[in-house]
């Protein structure tokens, strides 16, 4: 599950305009760079605000490049999945420093789709005597509190690469020109 949350940087025209300077697989290679930058951000906050109890969660946490068309790349910061949290809550269940503490439930129930973990923490639910169990959505203010960071360093990683090919253009023209 991956939270469905978007940075558009369209709209910056300069930047537009040094991006039509580059090859289409250069734009995608360094837009590719630039994205995962800003993702770094999102997930890292994302990582300090989740609740940690056998750390699961927060080490399952992570960025997925999305399918891509020619006008759209995208990455996603996405909760673990079943699996991984079941082989975290097995090891954590056999570890001798959690033998003192007893764990909610069976890796098998997690693994089964019976609850997901992450689910009830980002939107809450509701336990089975009805009492509800508040939602603390730590992506959804990772992201709130990440974006406009997100952004800035996705367009300054962007405007880096484009400034390291220009100067490498240029070099490449000097040296020509010395040669000729």
């Amino acid at each position: 599950m991956a939270s469905k949350f978007g940075l558009d940087i369209s709209g910056e025209k300069e930047l537009d305009a040094a991006l039509s300077e580059l090859s289409s697989s250069m734009q995608t290679r360094y837009m590719n760079k630039a994205l995962e930058a800003g993702a770094q951000r999102i997930r890292a906050k994302w990582r300090a605000l989740v609740p940690v109890d056998t750390g699961a969660l927060r080490d399952g946490i992570e960025i997925i490049k999305a399918k891509r068309s020619r006008r759209h790349i995208a990455y996603m910061i996405a909760f673990p999945t079943r699996e991984h949290l079941a082989k975290h809550h097995a090891a954590a269940a056999t570890n001798s420093l959690n033998s003192n503490r007893r764990l909610s439930s069976k890796a098998s129930d997690i693994e089964s789709g019976k609850w997901y973990y992450p689910a009830v923490v980002e939107w809450g639910g509701i336990k089975k005597d009805g009492t509800r169990i508040p939602a603390q959505a730590p992506g959804r203010r990772a992201f709130a509190a990440s974006e406009h960071r997100a952004f800035r360093v996705t367009v300054d990683v962007l405007w880096k690469q484009i400034e390291a090919f220009r100067k490498r253009q240029a070099k490449k023209a000097l040296k020509a020109a010395r040669t000729a």
